[in-house]
């Protein structure tokens, strides 16, 4: 079972960290991380997709996050698997958000779970 820091990161009641025991919760919280803005120059530490959020929406733009998304979840392999018939959607909202739509296989549970970041210009 997948545990980790709660985030927003906190104490529980015996004043020790707060740890997150749901799988599911987990994954979500490491995809959260691995798909934010990285905005790391180290080569030898790549976090995030990278600096793609502040890029013109457009088709090939769109085509570029998704395979970041793709690459990502690749790596995380062991927790997560995406539906093979279930693209990667995307939607921009009236705010400038582009909304990105992930439907996976949580592997712990075996369920399908959806997962839907929002990116501001």
């Amino acid at each position: 079972m997948a545990t980790g820091l709660k985030i927003p990161v906190g104490v529980d009641k015996s004043g020790g960290a707060a740890l997150e025991i749901s799988p599911s919760k987990q994954n979500k919280k490491i995809l959260l991380l691995a798909l934010s803005e990285g905005g790391d120059n180290n080569p030898f530490q790549r976090l995030g997709i990278g600096n793609l959020i502040f890029k013109i929406k457009d088709v090939a733009t769109r085509a570029q996050v998704q395979r970041e998304i793709q690459k990502v979840i690749g790596q995380l392999s062991d927790r997560i698997v995406l539906i093979p018939n279930e693209p990667i959607t995307f939607r921009e909202d009236v705010e400038g958000e582009l909304e990105v739509s992930i439907k996976y296989i949580d592997i712990e549970t075996n369920k399908v779970e959806e997962f839907t970041p929002k990116f501001m210009r």
